[in-house]
């Protein structure tokens, strides 16, 4: 039998919410500015599919300093806002471009340009609009789409910036 001291003490509540329920706030004002690094090279085994999150941040890392070497200034990486997330966003000139980074090993999925289907282009769109309207800009907004193919012994294939690929 418990004791009635024992009884007496309130449970904390431990409950959290799930990542990913609800809509979150645009992270616009706490995102850091992406620092200059140069991209790593990619290893001969990473990049399978235990280690996506790796071989997704290289390729992220990657086209960041792509965009760098052509005259972008990277503004964020990795940016949340309620309706999605944006890999890079990056400007030049009079330009704002939100940039979605498709990479592919191998071509046994597919080419990385057919991984864009509607509802990606949609949450895209959705997730630049959140964007302008946390932030707020004069540039004119553009959705780019870098996309990265590596031969299966990880050697780079192809490197390729579609500009404006995604319109309203």
């Amino acid at each position: 039998m418990a004791s009635p001291a024992t009884r007496a003490i309130r449970r904390r509540n431990t409950w959290r919410p799930w990542p990913g329920w609800g809509r979150r706030r645009c992270t616009v004002a706490a995102s850091r500015p992406c620092g200059r690094r140069p991209a790593p090279a990619m290893s001969e085994g990473a990049g399978g599919k235990g280690d996506r999150g790796r071989f997704g941040r290289w390729a992220e890392d990657l086209a960041a300093s792509y965009l760098r070497a052509h005259g972008y200034r990277v503004l964020a990486r990795n940016l949340r806002t309620a309706e999605g997330e944006l890999d890079i966003v990056a400007c030049k000139g009079e330009v704002l471009a939100f940039v979605e980074v498709r990479a592919r090993r191998g071509r046994a999925g597919g080419s990385a340009a057919e991984s864009i289907g509607p509802r990606k282009r949609a949450r895209l769109l959705r997730a630049a609009a959140a964007y302008l309207q946390e932030a707020g800009s004069s540039l004119q907004p553009r959705i780019d789409v870098l996309l990265i193919e590596l031969s299966p012994g990880g050697r780079l294939l192809r490197l390729e910036h579609i500009e404006g690929a995604i319109e309203a």
